[in-house]
């Protein structure tokens, strides 16, 4: 239980910046490629009001973000497993299984407006994608806040530069 504890500080984040930054960086291009090549979106930026997109940024930072990452990162991922390569990997992959397979999941019991975007092929590879950047990142810095940074700045580039479905909003 303290080593849980101990990753809601920031951990090796320090240490691990460079390496963090690149995966931050690799999956935001993979990302990036696979939504705009599958037809899922394109460059929109929002014509939001100011105040909405603030309001929106914050919100967007408990829900998804840290509550996503607590659950299926820090909750799934045992504190331990960044001291094998074998149980890091195999810790990552299940993670970001159950977090891809949530997705559909929530679409279908809580916003079922939102099942054509998170049960396409093209948008569950990124959230596997997603899950891959988020659970190496924890691992690798044994602390919740990367994954809460890139699971962020995902939805909000997502959701105000790319044109993404504000599902929860019913649009």
């Amino acid at each position: 239980m303290r080593d849980r504890l101990l990753a809601l500080g920031l951990g090796r984040s320090r240490a691990a910046l460079g390496r963090l930054i690149g995966i931050f960086l690799a999956y935001g291009s993979l990302a990036l490629t696979i939504y705009l090549a599958s037809g899922l979106g394109e460059l929109k930026p929002t014509d939001q009001p100011l105040g909405q997109v603030l309001l929106l940024t914050v919100g967007f930072l408990f829900v998804p973000s840290l509550g996503e990452e607590l659950l299926w990162r820090w909750l799934l991922i045992p504190p331990k497993a960044s001291d094998s390569p074998w149980r890091a990997a195999v810790a990552v992959l299940a993670s970001t299984g159950v977090f891809v397979a949530a997705h559909p999941f929530a679409a279908w019991l809580f916003v079922p407006h939102a099942w054509e975007t998170f049960t396409h092929p093209a948008f569950l590879a990124i959230v596997a994608l997603l899950g891959i950047a988020c659970g190496t990142s924890y691992v690798l810095s044994r602390s919740i806040w990367p994954p809460i940074a890139i699971h962020w700045v995902t939805i909000l580039v997502w959701k105000f530069m790319l044109g993404g479905p504000f599902v929860l909003l019913g649009r």
